[in-house]
């Protein structure tokens, strides 16, 4: 009788231990697709510039276009730097909360054409914590426009002084330019918030990333036990590590998502 109520307990183990896997892998596919979706708009506005990037173009599509072409003026490490895109800054900010509008200060996109990088590619984390009353974290896209069919000298109707030219921003094997980049800023309170209706009901979770050598934990639950199901996220070229585990879950803390999106 004691083997039979030990073997029940075992298998009630495994089958307990069977649907937290298919918990955290259901979690971990849609945190997949959460993080490439948010990169449909980077795409879209890359895709609108592509196809006309004049700036008479432009400026009939995009309200905010910056009138200083020439770049912008931040602080660096307490010195100031200029920042010149190859064609100039337009932001496209949505929504345009302080928080979002600030954040794109941070936008990592700095002589980018010499990566040669014709894909998407998320950095970070960033916390932001210096723009809201909490820790903030999130990633940034990144995606380069490069014009085809075009000569080396086009100034897409702009004055060639205002050019950023660099080696590396043409290619002549295809005649395409670097225009620019189109950056966006992945909030992770976005991610954590589609998470929260699979994990509050009696789950515990932790999710963390690797970044520039450290593991930073983006958001836990806070009752995670010493052995929880763990597995390796790839979204993009990003890779985030999601613990499951049963446990009390937690408290939706998380607000309306935001999603800002700037065309450098």
């Amino acid at each position: 009788c004691l083997f039979a109520v030990m073997f029940a307990n075992e298998r009630a183990a495994e089958e307990a231990r069977r649907q937290v896997l298919l918990v955290a892998e259901i979690t971990a596919n849609r945190v997949v697709n959460i993080i490439e979706s948010s990169l449909a708009p980077t795409l879209s506005l890359g895709i609108v510039i592509a196809q006309d990037p004049s700036l008479a173009h432009l400026d009939n599509h995009f309200d905010d276009i910056s009138r200083d072409l020439r770049g912008k003026l931040y602080p660096a490490n307490g010195t100031n730097v200029i920042q010149v895109a190859p064609a100039g800054i337009i932001r496209y900010i949505q929504p345009q909360t302080e928080m979002s509008m600030t954040a794109m200060n941070l936008n990592i996109s700095d002589s980018i054409c010499t990566d040669g990088k014709r894909y998407p590619s998320v950095y970070g984390p960033d916390n932001l914590s210096e723009f809201t009353d909490r820790n903030v974290y999130a990633l940034f896209a990144q995606y380069e426009i490069w014009v085809p069919d075009v000569d080396r000298n086009e100034t897409f109707g702009l004055g060639k002084d205002i050019l950023l030219e660099e080696p590396g921003c043409y290619d002549p094997s295809s005649r395409s330019k670097f225009w620019g980049a189109v950056s966006s800023i992945i909030y992770m309170d976005y991610v954590i918030s589609i998470l929260h209706g699979e994990l509050a009901e009696g789950y515990a979770f932790e999710l963390a990333m690797n970044h520039s050598g450290t593991r930073q934990v983006l958001a836990d639950s806070g009752h995670l036990t010493h052995n929880p199901i763990t597995l390796s996220i790839t979204a993009v070229n990003v890779t985030l590590s999601l613990s499951v585990d049963k446990g009390e879950g937690y408290d939706q803390k998380w607000k309306t998502p935001l999603i800002a999106v700037s065309v450098i």
